[in-house]
């Protein structure tokens, strides 16, 4: 007898009911804090390098429609520091360094989006 009542309120003792998933905020890109986009960019960055652990940042700030933009430097794979260079990250967390396309499409890109 115990079996069959003594198991549901043993295991009710030990486990809790699930709870339901956080609430999700929605807020325009205008809301969020240009703290948090910063980390956003520097994150989607780190994806995109070879050593994200080397990854040293400078001149970050948010632009035009939240888009975060800066410049970093890193190791290479030979282990050397390639130098600084500018990027852009759009919200979907795409990353556009400075090498990627030519220099005056960066630049046009550049004025437009990080200013």
């Amino acid at each position: 007898m115990f079996v069959l009542f003594g198991m549901p309120l043993i295991s009710m003792m030990f486990f809790k009911p699930s709870e339901p998933p956080p609430k999700q905020i929605k807020a325009s890109p205008e809301e969020i804090s240009p703290h948090i986009w910063g980390y956003f960019g520097e994150r989607a960055v780190k994806q995109r390098l070879k050593d994200p652990e080397s990854a040293k940042f400078q001149g970050q700030f948010v632009g035009l429609k939240s888009v975060p933009c800066g410049e970093v430097n890193s190791k290479n794979s030979y282990g050397g520091y390639s130098g600084y260079q500018r990027y852009l990250t759009a919200q979907n967390g795409i990353v556009v360094f400075e090498k990627d396309m030519p220099i005056t499409e960066f630049e046009k890109v550049w004025s437009e989006m990080c200013r």
